[in-house]
């Protein structure tokens, strides 16, 4: 409570703040649950996020270095099932919260276009003649998809994201707040998209830089407010004297992590998978005491054993709590 500004007196801030993560959380969970996912595959989509290096976009930016930040995530990209008969239609689907980033995935969308219609581009990029020729066959107004029509049904959305190569995220202040930005995201995830994070960037621009996404702590608040949910919303037959199994390797998987974003939270870290490995594996071996801001300051750490999963990839902690629920 401390951490965040709380009144340590009353709490009335605290259970606020407190309701409202609990109130976003069920809305997101019922819309997951209309779709054919789970609170828990988005706890799982969202860890997977950590082992991601992002890229950076400056939509205020001159030309050249807006082209040269646009080229890059161009490169990073998948284009090995586009187009073809049994290929996929659309090389990315961009999703983003209109309020932040509509204008920026506009100014995106329209110099990615362009780029990719541009033979001087795709000789340089290094595609290989194969995906050359993918991208050539699709519609330049298809290489890159954005809702531009307000589209209304989710599900509607969702198999665009399935029939898309690869899934770029904006990331702005209240992306991963936003339902539908996280229903695609799980979605993405559930199908094995590569996953491109851009960071969204307004430099100079007080007013704008609010839009900002402040990672990795803002990825690591959604996290333990997920986490926190998980564990208080586990059903009854996972408790184990008093305390849920589901609820110790959810919160685990999102403590041992938490040392992480206090060190980097002032800086915009980029580390690769292996990285990211060698970095958990020096990370004090406890599971904290979580609520949706985080381990609480001004008290000592509940200090238990972790179980191995705790240094497991997402894949290996889902399929390990989906055991659990297989058990019980």
């Amino acid at each position: 409570q401390e951490e965040s500004g709380l009144d340590s007196e009353f709490g009335l801030k605290a259970y606020n703040r407190n309701n409202d993560v609990l109130q976003r959380c069920r809305t997101v969970s019922a819309l997951l649950s209309e779709n054919g996912f789970s609170a828990l595959d988005l706890f799982d989509a969202l860890v997977s996020l950590r082992g991601v290096v992002y890229r950076t976009f400056t939509p205020q930016a001159a030309d050249h270095k807006l082209e040269g930040e646009v080229k890059d995530i161009l490169q990073h990209l998948s284009y090995d099932s586009l187009g073809g008969q049994d290929g996929r239609p659309h090389l990315a689907f961009l999703s983003h919260h209109k309020a932040d980033a509509g204008d920026a995935a506009r100014i995106f969308v329209d110099t990615a276009r362009r780029l990719l219609a541009s033979q001087p581009f795709l000789e340089s990029a290094g595609l290989g003649p194969r995906a050359e020729e993918a991208v050539r066959r699709v519609k330049p107004q298809d290489l890159v998809w954005l809702d531009s029509t307000n589209l209304k049904e989710l599900p509607t959305l969702l198999d665009v994201v399935a029939s898309s190569c690869n899934h770029i995220l904006f990331l702005t202040r209240a992306a991963l707040e936003r339902p539908w930005v996280l229903a695609e995201l799980v979605a993405a995830h559930t199908l094995g998209k590569y996953v491109c994070l851009v960071l969204l960037e307004w430099p100079g621009a007080t007013e704008e830089r609010l839009r900002e996404f402040q990672f990795p702590a803002a990825l690591e608040r959604t996290i333990h407010e997920w986490a926190w949910f998980l564990s208080k919303e586990a059903p009854a037959r996972h408790k184990r004297d008093g305390e849920g199994e589901l609820r110790r390797r959810v919160t685990t998987a999102a403590s041992s992590w938490h040392t992480s974003a206090s060190a980097d939270s002032s800086h915009h870290i980029r580390r690769t998978p292996s990285e990211d490995a060698r970095f958990s594996r020096q990370l004090p071996l406890t599971a904290m005491s979580l609520g949706p801001a985080g381990p609480r300051s001004g008290k000592a750490a509940k200090r238990v054993p972790l179980p191995s999963v705790a240094l497991q990839r997402p894949e290996s902690y889902k399929a390990s709590v989906s055991s659990l629920a297989e058990e019980e």
